[in-house]
């Protein structure tokens, strides 16, 4: 017998850690047994390009630098960054004092990790902070050098930001194709200090 999702939910959880940590995808409700507040939730962006993905409206600071007051982006539990775009990249590049490399990645010193900001995430009047933990890749022994997780955005995409992975390990989210809006709510690790 097969039985049916009850209500049009998705919800994700990944804990920060290394590959293969035990995340939770939950069908048709809310994994309550993680969550440290409440989830709330906003509509889903009917602008394209995002209205083809999940997308939201948000705002970014660093610290108390405003990297953009409003702009459209998308969720992807996909990516292992999160992107944003033009100036804001670059105001946040040089707030870090991050070195870019050709890769496209910006990495700091221990020094200026020690002064890294939290990152501020504006969604529906709701602040959402990624610490200095939350803003960098899991470090190695053998390489001093620190990575951070926010990378610029590809002009070509037309949106202000996208949220990968990082985001999701800090925050549980969720889809309702229901009522067509997308749900935050922080979790157990989201002030965790691994990564």
């Amino acid at each position: 017998m097969q039985r049916a999702i009850s209500s049009p939910l998705l919800g994700f959880y990944f804990p920060p850690g290394p590959v293969g940590s035990s995340g939770l995808l939950s069908f048709g409700r809310v994994q309550e047994s993680v969550l440290t507040s409440i989830v709330r939730y906003v509509p889903v962006s009917t602008f394209p390009p995002a209205a083809y993905f999940w997308g939201v409206n948000a705002g970014m600071t660093y610290g108390t630098i405003a990297l953009f007051a409003s702009g459209i982006g998308i969720l992807d539990s996909g990516a292992p960054r999160i992107t944003i775009a033009g100036s804001a990249f670059s105001a946040y590049a040089s707030a870090t004092g991050g070195i870019l490399h050709p890769s496209g990645m910006l990495s700091i010193t221990q020094d200026q990790y020690n002064n890294l900001q939290p990152l501020l995430i504006n969604i529906g009047g709701q602040i959402y902070h990624l610490s200095p933990n939350a803003q960098i890749y899991p470090r190695t022994s053998s390489n001093s050098q620190i990575w951070l997780v926010i990378q610029q955005q590809p002009d070509t995409y037309s949106i202000a930001f996208s949220l990968g992975l990082p985001f999701f390990q800090r925050y549980y989210v969720v889809f309702n194709s229901g009522s067509n809006e997308i749900g935050f709510a922080s979790h157990i690790h989201t002030d965790s200090t691994t990564n």
